[in-house]
């Protein structure tokens, strides 16, 4: 009996060393995959970051070969059929790719233009995303504010009063928009507004490229600007881009605006923006990067940020 007893204390002895064993080796291993999965997602992540870095230097070479090109020539025109302006650029890098993308900036409504140099408000543009408000059916109220945003006054709709009065309060900036993702900020733009307007609208840039410009953003030109006479621009530079602003006069209704739209359009493009990702492994890694001050030798970095 006393065997027997003992046999069983044994045996749970035995079970229980097991166990405390299974569970120090599963904790072990289960640390060191953790360790490894970390150390892999480090090294993945920053391969990642470099590669970003890289393909931004890549776009930013790559807008200013087509300006040198231009220069070449003699035309300085920037249209969506040359090479920067493909939908992706795929990239090869090791094993696998990156993807990126080059967009006109020049092709969008400047938020920073509502205000002029000097600090004072610029009816032209600021007309100009009345309109683009407008036509995308949004309050046109939101000039104003996106104004008073920037500009360094405290006077108007959408300065400190309002914003501090809010459940979650701040400060109005006062100061010109760092990035577009800021004008959700502004008095008015909701998610769903700021993803109506997001593709047309930058922080870069000036007068508007009627060769890459969309036709919401051609309407919002001037007020007689119809969509059949938007959609004529973009039928006439498919056949054959406009190498002179003045050109567009050719098309049916556009001499009696031009006059009021002629300092506000360009066929040239001053700031490219980029949107790039990789994936390594299971880390993908994106980027965004805004140039602009193109020249034959450099294009300023402006905006750069890796997610």
């Amino acid at each position: 009996m006393i065997v027997n007893n003992q046999q069983g204390t044994a045996l749970i002895v035995t079970l229980f060393v097991v166990v405390i064993l299974t569970v120090t080796v599963t904790e072990f291993l289960y640390e060191t995959w953790v360790d490894r999965s970390l150390v892999a997602s480090f090294r993945d992540g920053t391969k990642g970051l470099y590669a970003l870095t890289s393909g931004m230097e890549a776009a930013r070479a790559l807008i200013v070969d087509d300006f040198r090109r231009d220069q070449k020539n003699g035309l300085f025109i920037d249209t969506l059929k040359e090479y920067w302006a493909q939908p992706a650029i795929a990239i090869p890098l090791e094993d696998t790719f990156m993807f990126a993308t080059i967009v006109d900036e020049s092709s969008k409504i400047n938020l920073n233009s509502l205000i002029t140099t000097g600090g004072y408000p610029d009816d032209r543009y600021i007309a100009m995303f009345r309109r683009l408000l407008r036509n995308l059916e949004l309050d046109e109220n939101i000039a104003d504010y996106a104004r008073d945003w920037i500009d360094a006054n405290e006077e108007g709709p959408a300065e400190n009063p309002y914003y501090q009065s809010l459940p979650h309060p701040y400060r109005c900036k006062n100061m010109r928009f760092d990035t577009v993702e800021e004008l959700q900020m502004v008095r008015g733009v909701t998610p769903e507004v700021f993803s109506k307007l997001r593709k047309f609208v930058t922080i870069a840039g000036g007068t508007i490229n009627i060769n890459t410009a969309s036709r919401e953003v051609l309407m919002a030109l001037h007020d007689d600007i119809t969509s059949s006479m938007a959609d004529d621009v973009l039928a006439a530079r498919t056949d054959l881009p406009f190498k002179d602003k003045g050109e567009i006069k050719n098309l049916p209704g556009f001499v009696a605006p031009y006059p009021e739209i002629s300092n506000l359009i360009d066929v040239r493009s001053g700031a490219f923006s980029l949107q790039a990702s990789v994936t390594f492994n299971e880390s993908r890694r994106t980027a965004q990067a805004i140039f602009y001050n193109r020249t034959a030798e450099r294009a300023d970095l402006l905006y750069f940020k890796v997610d």
